[in-house]
């Protein structure tokens, strides 16, 4: 049996959250929507600031809100990751101030023969190896364990020595026979 005691931080949840809006099929899909919702409505917006003034426009309003409106949509393009990352941290901040973090201060988790368990301060749970969809690493940060009904962070302070973390895959990967995914960076930005 291997023991691991768990204490994410706030860094790592919202790495985590980083993660899963770049390396997950929602996670992609929600950007996607995103970013065709500002190339949709940027120009709506753009015209109708135009055509506020009731009158036709000119060709020369009609050319400053093409270029306006294409300069929004770009600008709006490249800060979109970070205005999430601002909303993830003020989302994450409010969830702490009211006490209900997203994730548990701290954690035993027990890896047995058939399922492993969670224990956390308010209460635990079991969840068998053929429930975990993915295995991924994030070199040097941390190993996210993704099933259908929960995500689990396994930041890399929890295995010492780091010797561990290898003891912990290649049993995970006899157990649930899913290919171990290896992501470079901070936030799995690279893939390896």
């Amino acid at each position: 049996m291997i023991r691991l005691r768990v204490s994410p931080t706030q860094t790592d949840y919202l790495d985590f959250i980083r993660f899963r809006r770049r390396h997950t099929a929602n996670g992609r899909r929600l950007t996607r929507l995103l970013r065709t919702l500002i190339a949709l409505t940027t120009p709506i917006v753009f015209c109708a600031a135009v055509l506020r003034g009731g009158s036709l426009p000119t060709g020369k309003q009609i050319a400053a809100t093409a270029v306006l409106c294409a300069a929004g949509c770009a600008l709006l393009q490249v800060l979109l990751a970070p205005l999430t990352s601002a909303a993830d941290r003020a989302r994450l901040a409010r969830a702490v101030k009211k006490g209900t973090p997203p994730c548990a201060a701290s954690a035993l988790l027990e890896f047995g023969e058939e399922a492993f368990t969670v224990t956390m301060p308010t209460g635990g749970e079991e969840q068998f190896y053929p429930a975990i969809r993915r295995i991924c690493v994030i070199r040097g940060r941390a190993v996210y364990l993704l099933l259908d009904v929960a995500e689990y962070i396994l930041p890399a302070a929890a295995f010492s020595p780091p010797s561990r973390q290898e003891e912990l895959l290649t049993f995970l990967q006899d157990r649930c026979g899913k290919r171990i995914e290896y992501f470079g960076g901070r936030d799995g930005a690279e893939a390896g």
